[in-house]
């Protein structure tokens, strides 16, 4: 398994995430299931991946590249975390 491939997939669903965040921006009760979101769709976009190219994640069947995806969708998170602590100051948890 290549973990460029995996972190492309992070990487896109927190983009999708943060696009999801500016276009909902007036509704915040939405921001609620954008980790649930984002996970099914690095699910989505792992078996898109394995659909496209079976050897590209390195796995031999679609359950494995789906998890793969939720895995990294769901990553997509706590990688938003990460950033939101290092950008928040003291205090400030409004970010």
């Amino acid at each position: 398994m290549k973990m460029t491939e995996i972190s492309m997939i992070t990487i896109l669903c927190y983009l999708i995430g943060e696009i999801v965040k500016v276009v909902f921006k007036k509704k915040e009760d939405i921001y609620k299931l954008i980790p649930a979101f984002l996970t099914l769709f690095g699910g989505v976009i792992g078996v898109l991946i394995f659909l496209i190219d079976k050897q590209y994640l390195g796995v031999d069947n679609l359950l494995t590249s789906f998890e793969i995806g939720l895995i990294s969708g769901s990553a997509s998170t706590g990688v938003h975390q990460i950033i939101k602590q290092f950008i928040t100051k003291k205090g400030d948890l409004n970010a």
